[in-house]
């Protein structure tokens, strides 16, 4: 089943059955009422947020060897946003592996640069929260113990799949059981490029 075909579909029909949800009258009168000064301040922003994303994950491209002009990447962004946007929790992003195919020969590779990407996102925000705990202690009562102990526990899990042999003894119970046979060289070449360069 080709997954860049249904994500749009998915998309449209979640769109679809939001806006009968919404009270359409009361979304025109707020949209009337914004400030077009914040409205342009928000699209500087996302600008500016749009380059700083598609400049992370090209980064980690080039430490993988992943050759590509920079354009194609801004390209790539732009499309997997699309798809993003037309699926919950922006699962569509997970197409940006299917594109980079093109430049890896296999999705293994591309699958690897979407992994350390999300992951390097949830540690940066598990980070700030350490942080921003800290720096606010006295007005707020954030639970700073539990953001430590997350992030400790996040970084030890993430250590612990770093390496190839050891995520292979974790996983070889879900590829004898769950992976078909007629797709298991598929998955082992997929295994095997996901960590080329990690």
């Amino acid at each position: 089943m080709n997954i860049k075909k249904w994500l749009p579909l998915i998309g449209i029909l979640l769109f679809v059955y939001i806006l009968i949800k919404l009270d359409l009258m009361e979304v025109v009168k707020e949209i009337r009422n914004v400030d077009m000064m914040f409205i342009f301040i928000a699209l500087i922003f996302i600008v500016i947020m749009f380059f700083i994303q598609t400049f992370k994950w090209f980064t980690i491209a080039v430490f993988q060897d992943i050759k590509m002009p920079f354009l194609e990447a801004v390209k790539i962004t732009l499309i997997t946003n699309f798809y993003g946007f037309i699926t919950p929790s922006k699962l569509g992003t997970v197409v940006r592996a299917e594109y980079l195919k093109k430049y890896t020969g296999n999705i293994g590779k591309g699958l690897c640069n979407f992994t350390l990407d999300k992951m390097l996102d949830i540690a940066s925000i598990i980070f700030l929260a350490i942080l921003f705990s800290f720096m606010f202690k006295d007005k707020l009562n954030l639970p700073i113990g539990f953001f430590v102990l997350f992030f400790l526990v996040f970084v030890l899990i993430l250590l612990f799949f770093v390496g190839k042999n050891r995520s292979k003894f974790v996983l070889r119970f879900f590829y004898k059981r769950l992976v078909p046979e007629n797709m298991k060289c598929k998955a082992k070449i997929t295994f095997d490029s996901f960590y080329d360069h990690m």
